[in-house]
């Protein structure tokens, strides 16, 4: 009895505020800070709650999705043996740790469906309110230029608050916070003025990503948003894909001359040579790979680098094909069941967020197997919504609470258009 009301407090106070800190904290906590509070106020409590309700693994029956997910982190593991890393084992088993209590925690939030749901708005208003409060000090208040790339913004100017270190890092978060409220926004029925403050939000957040500078996060945006705007067929849709179109054109229009300037790179920025010498190294060990923290040495034009840029050719370096196979089948199951619970606002807004990741990964990301950054936020993070979603179903009772049934009711009373109303009246 008392386990049950630990746990209980801990997934209705604690886990909430923790996801909060992860996505938000970087702006009123700094670099550092927020991470060391993702592990105090998300990543611990849901540890505590996995021990508390550990007798559940006897029931446990995991499918596809789930045995890749495993097998991946476990391959990631494993590894660490064939790999020159220097760092220890123990740090790999931390991150794959941290990554699976991070899961379970967004499990257990997706059971309370309007708990999650206000958490992801309340952690998108302050970042939203952030971007607004850098756009405003580095281009008003310090007066940075204004022309396109001369300066990519990527924090607050004010100490380490809102600090990404690069604006690459800075324009993938921002561009996961704009998908994530746009494609809510899209699937909400909005009172007139949480539509304005949406549409106002969206805007602050895409004019955030077009001064980062970098090309990835805003092709992933515009990907996102665009697969939105064909899949959600309404007037909301509609006016936003209006207003996008006003803001390509006027964009184009001021920064024109940079902009074909520099998109006339047909090596992406070296990206096309980095991307040759991946395919030459993979083919050096193609089924294992060269294990988790494989660094390559790819000299173009005075700097070395050591990523792919292309997390696809990335994890094929580092686990060969069979962690291709298992990355691939975590993308594919995950898809098949976001088709499955595509009536659930949640597993919408996850699945943007998830296709906006899978973009990104074409140049920016490089590594998944990591401590609490970006990167979570636009793979792991939809991921773990889908696994909630889909334990909340009907199709395992034993996830199925009174708060649960009651939420999935009004998420689709909710979603239901005017006349689909009606007629049920």
């Amino acid at each position: 009895m008392i386990a049950s009301r630990i746990d209980n407090s801990l997934v209705r106070f604690i886990l909430p505020l923790g996801l909060f800190f992860q996505i938000s904290s970087i702006h009123w906590l700094g670099r550092g800070a927020d991470v060391s509070q993702t592990y105090t106020w998300l990543l611990l409590p849901a540890l505590i709650c996995f021990l508390l309700n550990i007798k559940d693994l006897t029931s446990w029956r995991p499918d596809l999705q789930e045995m890749c997910i495993a097998g991946f982190l476990l391959l990631a593991m494993f590894s660490w043996w064939w790999s020159a890393s220097e760092k220890p084992w123990i740090d790999v088993i931390k991150k794959c740790l941290y990554i699976s209590m991070y899961l379970y925690a967004i499990v257990r939030l997706s059971q309370r469906g309007k708990l999650l749901e206000k958490t992801l708005i309340a952690s998108v208003v302050i970042a939203t309110l952030g971007a607004a409060a850098a756009l405003i000090n580095q281009y008003l208040i310090q007066d940075h230029s204004l022309n396109y790339r001369s300066y990519r913004i990527y924090s607050m100017g004010v100490a380490r608050l809102g600090d990404l270190g690069n604006p690459i890092p800075a324009g993938i978060y921002f561009g996961a916070i704009a998908t994530l409220l746009f494609s809510w926004s899209c699937t909400r029925l909005l009172k007139p003025w949480q539509l304005t403050l949406s549409i106002v939000g969206v805007c602050i957040l895409l004019l955030y990503v077009l001064m980062t500078g970098s090309r990835g996060p805003q092709l992933a945006t515009a990907v996102a948003f665009l697969i939105a705007c064909l899949l959600i067929k309404n007037k909301r849709t509609k006016l936003f894909l209006t207003l996008g179109i006003i803001t390509a054109v006027v964009g184009l229009y001021f920064f024109q001359e940079t902009f074909f300037e520099i998109n006339n790179d047909t090596t992406l920025n070296g990206r096309v040579p980095i991307w040759l010498s991946t395919l030459n190294q993979i083919s050096e060990n193609p089924w294992i790979g060269k294990g988790l923290d494989y660094k390559m040495s790819n000299f173009w034009q005075g700097t070395y680098y050591i990523y792919a840029h292309n997390y696809y050719l990335q994890s094929l370096l580092n686990y060969g094909i069979l962690g291709f196979a298992l990355f691939a089948g975590i993308i594919g199951s995950t898809l098949f069941l976001m088709k499955k619970y595509w009536q659930n606002t949640l597993a919408k807004v996850s699945f943007f967020l998830l296709i906006y990741g899978m973009t990104c990964m074409l140049t920016e990301i490089s590594r998944l197997i990591i401590i609490p950054d970006e990167a979570w936020l636009i793979f792991w993070l939809p991921i773990g919504v889908i696994l909630g979603v889909k334990y909340k179903s009907s199709s395992h009772p034993q996830y199925l609470t009174v708060k649960t049934t009651e939420y999935t009711v009004a998420d689709k009373i909710e979603a239901a258009t005017p006349s689909e109303k009606a007629s049920s009246k």
